[in-house]
């Protein structure tokens, strides 16, 4: 499993890196006090997973999901958005492409370093969240798993969880 999220109020799932999981991005939601409930998936990159993204609502809506910057690849076969109720409210410039990886398929160790030529090289922009989060704690969380960061002036910012080019 890549991300899953259970009855989740007002998430937010930005900037991951998603690689060879049964699922990329999967969110169950149940219940019907879930319809003012917000999910907003910004700049994800899921690559080679088994389910790209995945929606399950059991029939009670799952309130507003909103998916943007999102780049999906699977080299085996066709990318896909699982939305089999038509939950997902907005769904803007989903990608089905390579993100050329540096080295995707290195076993010690892969290399998930988008390529400079990548799609996901400054594919997205920020989101509010961001600052959002060093407003309310003090904390910048403009950082990827490599110690790359940021700036909150910077006008796009690469799809997925590495900054680095």
């Amino acid at each position: 499993m890549g991300i899953k999220i259970e009855q989740g109020e007002n998430t937010y799932i930005l900037n991951n890196t998603c690689v060879r999981a049964p699922n990329g991005i999967r969110i169950n939601q149940f219940q019907p006090s879930q319809a003012s409930w917000l999910t907003e998936m910004q700049g994800n990159l899921i690559y080679d997973c088994g389910s790209e993204i995945n929606i399950v609502d059991g029939g009670n809506g799952v309130g507003t999901i909103n998916l943007t910057d999102t780049l999906i690849w699977d080299p085996d076969g066709p990318q896909a958005v699982d939305d089999p109720n038509g939950d997902i409210d907005t769904e803007t410039n989903t990608i089905a492409t390579d993100p050329n990886f540096n080295n995707p398929t290195g076993i010690t160790p892969a290399d998930f370093v988008p390529q400079v030529s990548s799609d996901a090289i400054d594919g997205t922009t920020e989101h509010v969240a961001f600052q959002d989060f060093e407003d309310l704690y003090g904390i910048d969380i403009r950082k990827d798993i490599l110690g790359s960061t940021w700036l909150a002036s910077d006008a796009n910012i690469n799809i997925g969880a590495i900054q680095a080019e």
